[in-house]
């Protein structure tokens, strides 16, 4: 089942996505990548029903690369992720889109992470989740998530975050199946899963 999980570091982000695409009871597909980049410092993390994660991450992408080029300076994290809000509460009165969102990226002011659902509701957080399995998360995040961790230490607390979810869940998500990626304020890179 949908599954995005997000903490903060000393200077970067860690993103977390499953890589099933399901439909009802149904697996279409189970090398989904939920998490885009967005420029250099930017990602999104993804889910919901997969036409609207499609259509609308595919939109914000290239609204946000457009006004990059068109400026030839890019939007701050803090920016980009209004304008992200802003796009979905305006759909919401038009034509819904059933996503949720964690956001990602480094800036000059640090890192951030913010959680958004398919309301447009928008919190800026150290951690989140969201999904079934978030409500588990949340509670092992909270227990051992610090403020300034290094890569490797916030890793491991994703780590063990993740094995959790075979004992506490009742669906089998295998825990190999998952995207994890690192927003950097130089770059944001696909790291290897601990569990491969």
């Amino acid at each position: 089942m949908d599954s995005l999980l997000g903490l903060t570091g000393n200077g970067f982000v860690v993103l977390a996505a499953d890589a099933s695409s399901i439909h009802s009871i149904t697996m279409l597909k189970s090398d989904s990548d939920k998490i885009m980049p967005l420029g250099k410092n930017r990602a999104m993390a993804i889910t919901g029903e997969a036409g609207d994660t499609d259509h609308f991450g595919s939109y914000i992408q290239k609204n946000l690369n457009l006004y990059d080029i068109s400026y030839e300076s890019p939007l701050s994290v803090n920016a980009s992720v209004n304008f992200i809000r802003s796009e979905l509460a305006t759909a919401l009165r038009k034509h819904p889109y059933n996503v949720n969102i964690l956001f990602g990226g480094v800036d000059g002011t640090g890192a951030q992470l913010y959680w958004m659902d398919y309301l447009g509701s928008l919190s800026k957080l150290n951690f989140a989740a969201h999904g079934y399995f978030g409500h588990y998360a949340l509670a092992y995040f909270d227990r051992h998530w610090k403020a300034d961790m290094g890569e490797e230490e916030a890793i491991e607390v994703l780590k063990g975050c993740m094995k959790e979810i075979p004992e506490r869940y009742i669906i089998n998500q295998p825990l190999d199946k998952f995207v994890i990626k690192v927003v950097r304020e130089d770059g944001v890179e696909r790291i290897v899963n601990p569990f491969l």
